[in-house]
């Protein structure tokens, strides 16, 4: 738990200083966000707008790098590039396809975009508890399959989510909002591990 809590403390060390080092030298998003200082409904909006990127990338990223460790306790060679086709393969197909679909597909009650984030985000929630309780690596390549295409089910139309209903003029507000949180998604998923193990629930 010590040895843990040392490792957890030298992750957080690194990506403050390397988080501070970027927002000292790119300021565009400040300059970007001081355009809009009296719109707060626009950009509390634009905040919840994007928030769920938030999560896909945790999903995303925690199973890039658990994989691994999952695969290694079922016996299997995790450098098998067969095991990780998951990822391109469901990212080259249904990407475009679900983008299009969704394109030209209109609900009463939820829009455009909103039926796939949902039907994505239940299966990749599903998905995602389950992984870890894999007990055979049939089952753990098949659940790997099947987050991978539910997060690119939510994550196409969500890209295009932005561009829907924002202003031309707030586009760039809106997809670096939406940046942010990917990038604190992926940096959270990576602290979780360290977290459970400090924490002692694993």
């Amino acid at each position: 738990a010590k040895k843990s809590c040392i490792i957890t403390r030298d992750i957080i060390d690194f990506y403050y200083k390397f988080y501070r080092e970027v927002f000292k030298k790119n300021r565009v998003w400040l300059k970007i966000i001081q355009e809009y200082p009296n719109n707060k409904k626009m950009n509390r909006q634009i905040f919840n707008m994007n928030f769920g990127f938030l999560g896909l990338q945790f999903s995303f990223a925690l199973q890039q790098t658990n994989m691994s460790p999952i695969y290694r306790y079922l016996g299997a060679d995790e450098n098998n590039a067969i095991l990780w086709l998951a990822g391109p393969i469901t990212g080259l197909i249904i990407q475009p396809i679900i983008g299009a679909w969704s394109d030209h597909t209109w609900s009463k009650n939820w829009g455009r975009r909103k039926p796939f984030f949902l039907f994505g985000a239940i299966i990749a929630s599903i998905a995602l508890f389950l992984m870890p309780q894999s007990s055979a690596l049939w089952m753990a390549v098949s659940l790997l399959w099947i987050l991978d295409a539910a997060n690119n089910i939510t994550m196409e139309p969500y890209r295009a989510f932005v561009a829907d209903k924002l202003p031309t003029k707030q586009h760039s507000l809106g997809f670096i909002t939406q940046s942010f949180f990917t990038g604190l998604g992926s940096t959270l998923a990576n602290f979780t591990p360290a977290i459970l193990i400090t924490l002692g629930l694993v």
